[in-house]
């Protein structure tokens, strides 16, 4: 069929053909240069955040400060142990003294991920305490690093000095369940 067309035919399909793909290469080259100024772009403004980012060192000491400090979970019994030891110097910094820990069935307030189960221990304190101190144990109790979650905090004032109170606590923590035979 292109032979059947005059030369000059042949040469107009030609330059149309020439001139529909350098409009093609055009139209590709524009819009992966639109892409790559949009990715510089992008890049620009993290390079911006990051730089925003570098802090001094009392600026980073300041913001560790506030990530709670967590420890992998362990055995059933080793975990009970460090979990037990670190509450009771908690408590004992905090001049708070308590009954013995016991452990209770875990509430459904905590969810342990696959393969981990939960331990909750229970105490009450022996007398009363001040109020301030009970403040400032659950301000204590987020540098704890086996502490999950508080399941149960209940407070009796004492009727005769308001200032003091009667304090039974249930806090709770992550066990290793995968070496378990029992684990689900």
């Amino acid at each position: 069929m292109f032979e059947k067309l005059s030369e000059k035919d042949q040469k107009t399909l030609k330059m149309g053909g020439l001139a529909a793909l350098v409009l093609a290469v055009a139209f590709t080259v524009y819009q992966g240069y639109n892409y790559w100024e949009t990715q510089k772009k992008k890049q620009d403004n993290f390079d911006r955040d990051f730089r925003a980012l570098n802090m001094d060192e009392s600026a980073h000491k300041k913001l560790m400060a506030n990530v709670p400090v967590f420890q992998m979970p362990e055995g059933e019994s080793e975990q009970k142990t460090k979990f037990r030891d670190s509450l009771n110097l908690l408590f004992e910094q905090m001049r708070i003294s308590t009954d013995p820990w016991v452990e209770v069935a875990a509430g459904n307030s905590i969810r342990p991920p696959a393969g981990y189960g939960a331990l909750s221990l229970k105490t009450s304190t022996r007398g009363t305490v001040s109020f301030q101190s009970i403040l400032n144990l659950l301000g204590a109790l987020k540098q704890n690093p086996y502490l999950v979650g508080i399941e149960e905090f209940k407070i009796s004032c004492d009727q005769d000095n308001p200032q003091y109170a009667n304090l039974s606590i249930v806090l709770a923590t992550f066990i290793d369940n995968k070496n378990n035979k029992r684990a689900k």
